[in-house]
């Protein structure tokens, strides 16, 4: 017997595995405790199963050594990998592209405005300066401007 049914949604357990896994070790900067705590958050505050996937993995890409393809192998769809994708920050400084690409799909745009709203949390004890501060808040008001069903969610 098993310890559970299989559901069209087990790729939400796969993503799980894999970054329960590749963030294994990694401290959240601001309150010590495991980072994989904020994906979770994250997760938790979206609505599809394709989002909470991609929020589960959004991180993956930018701060461990997974990559798509490894995605690919352990089958996650190919729309939370490119969901992931448009969610990986570049870091080339290009912040106006960047966040125009995740605009540019109301899926990332939902995962990565549910990102900073965790980011700015006082529970995560991120103490962010006045510039990061209000560059988390600039990207907000540009998600907001163009959906701005994202305040109601």
């Amino acid at each position: 017997m098993a310890l559970y049914q299989e559901t069209p949604y087990d790729y939400i357990n796969t993503a799980l595995e894999l970054a329960v896994k590749a963030h294994t070790g990694q401290v959240d900067k601001g309150n010590g405790l495991p980072y994989i705590l904020h994906p979770l958050t994250v997760a938790s505050r979206v609505r599809t199963p394709e989002q909470k996937a991609a929020a589960i993995l959004h991180d993956t890409l930018e701060d461990t050594n997974l990559t798509p393809d490894d995605f690919r192998r352990a089958g996650i769809p190919e729309r939370v990998i490119e969901l992931v994708e448009i969610l990986t920050d570049p870091k080339d400084g290009d912040f106006t592209s960047y966040i125009n690409r995740v605009a540019s799909d109301f899926d990332a745009t939902v995962v990565k405005h549910a990102d900073l709203e965790d980011n700015l949390s006082p529970k995560r004890g991120r103490g962010l300066n006045d510039k990061i501060r209000s560059k988390v808040y600039t990207r907000l008001e540009i998600l907001e401007k163009k959906y701005p069903e994202l305040k109601y969610m």
